[in-house]
């Protein structure tokens, strides 16, 4: 091996030492992942029962969807668990719509996150 391919081996190494292998979760990105209604044929944003404004950071959409429509089968309880998420209910809203905040940890840190705002729950 000469000089140049040992330099070249060395920066690879680096490079692959120093970059993480799942992004932090970082405030502001999130992704906009739409809602789930829970009234067949309908939609929550004309005013029927689901969770809406579903965003995700950390997760794909597809995750996040299933992690807010948890909240369906917990018919407003203040918190819950579900695919490695714990799941919180936030101040409820004076129009009776339910915020909720979710995070998914691996040891003390915070991997992803998901929020949504469940409405006609509990």
């Amino acid at each position: 091996m000469n000089l140049r391919s040992l330099a070249v081996a060395a920066g690879m190494l680096a490079a692959l030492t120093l970059t993480p292998l799942a992004a932090p979760a970082q405030a502001g990105a999130y992704a906009d992942c739409g809602e789930v209604s829970f009234s067949k044929g309908s939609t929550v944003s004309a005013g029927h029962y689901g969770v809406q404004k579903i965003q995700a950071d950390g997760t794909s959409c597809g995750t996040a969807k299933k992690v807010a429509a948890k909240a369906e089968d917990e018919q407003g309880e203040p918190s819950y668990s579900t695919k490695g998420f714990t799941c919180k209910q936030q101040k409820l809203r004076g129009d009776g719509r339910r915020p909720y905040s979710c995070t998914k940890k691996q040891g003390s840190k915070v991997v992803a996150r998901v929020k949504f705002i469940a409405v006609g729950l509990g």
